[in-house]
């Protein structure tokens, strides 16, 4: 009895020597999956500053426009002026304020990134899950065009489309989610395939819930994982692929405000004005670093095979 009250105060179990390895495991295995994606996440220094790097461009997406100056106003006495504290990156070849311009071209990145990401990743799911569920001539038929958009190289199916919708956001918009969607269709089509073997599955089918049921609310939680990370590196992506559709002059056209088209617009004067290519070129950069990022820390984050 003297031992027991030994290792107990005021109805605490005091931890033994030895035993701090178990109670470790216990309160992991206690945590909810959700909170130790969360807790690997945060551990992770990458991928917390490409979540400080996403958050500083959404605000200055956000609020920027307020501030800065008209992206369209022109001023025909300084044209190519270097940076001042009325113009903090200087103007561009024709007088415009080259800051309120790359300020207005993260904007339209991100708004593009963000719309592409989420509309590839809904055609992706749909696409992959029907196929991987049905099966025989419909999955068959899915898998074919990806795979021959997968051997058609990007650009030349972008320039294609646009060829065939036009130019402009909304072509690129379009361009960008006929062409992106086909990873996403091919990691869900694996993950239903794989998951449709399980017994709650068949278990759930056997007792007649039905389909749409099954798979939004039994299959899917389970295959999520890989498509929120390819979702974050999408939306990188296709932030540089507008980019580099507008720097080849297919993409957004003037006198809307594209990093692209900045950098595009730039080359002839960079001996002179190195500040109009860079400006643009580094704001490319910052933004894809910040989702790559993002999406790695979530890879590593959503792997439970990383812990033990």
């Amino acid at each position: 009895m003297s031992d027991l009250s030994n290792e107990i105060v005021n109805d605490t179990a005091v931890v033994m020597p030895g035993a701090e390895d178990s109670l470790k495991e216990v309160v992991a295995a206690t945590r909810s999956f959700r909170q130790d994606s969360w807790r690997r996440f945060r551990s992770n220094k990458l991928a917390i500053v490409g979540m400080a790097l996403v958050v500083f461009l959404l605000v200055v997406a956000v609020i920027g426009p307020f501030l800065v100056q008209n992206p369209l106003a022109q001023e025909r006495l300084l044209y190519k002026s270097p940076p001042d504290a009325n113009h903090w990156f200087g103007t561009d070849q024709i007088g415009r304020d080259v800051f309120a311009r790359v300020v207005y071209g993260i904007r339209l990145s991100l708004f593009i990134g963000l719309l592409v990401s989420l509309l590839e990743v809904f055609v992706g799911i749909v696409l992959g899950a029907m196929a991987g569920w049905f099966g025989r001539y419909f999955d068959t038929i899915v898998m074919r065009l990806v795979d021959i958009l997968l051997a058609i190289p990007y650009f030349l199916v972008a320039v294609a489309m646009i060829a065939v919708v036009g130019r402009g956001t909304s072509a690129v918009v379009i361009t960008l989610v006929v062409t992106s969607w086909l990873a996403t269709a091919r990691v869900v089509r694996a993950g239903m395939l794989q998951a449709k073997q399980f017994d709650y599955v068949e278990a759930a089918r056997a007792i007649g819930v039905p389909t749409r049921r099954i798979i939004t609310r039994h299959i899917m939680p389970n295959i999520i994982q890989p498509v929120l990370v390819l979702t974050a590196i999408g939306i990188g992506s296709a932030v540089l692929a507008e980019s580099a559709l507008s720097f080849l002059g297919v993409g957004v056209q003037e006198p809307t405000p594209s990093l692209g088209l900045m950098i595009s617009r730039s080359q002839s004067f960079f001996s002179e004005s190195p500040g109009l290519l860079i400006f643009p070129g580094l704001a490319i950069v910052i933004t894809v670093l910040g989702f790559l990022l993002i999406g790695d820390g979530l890879r590593d984050a959503l792997d439970v095979k990383d812990e033990v």
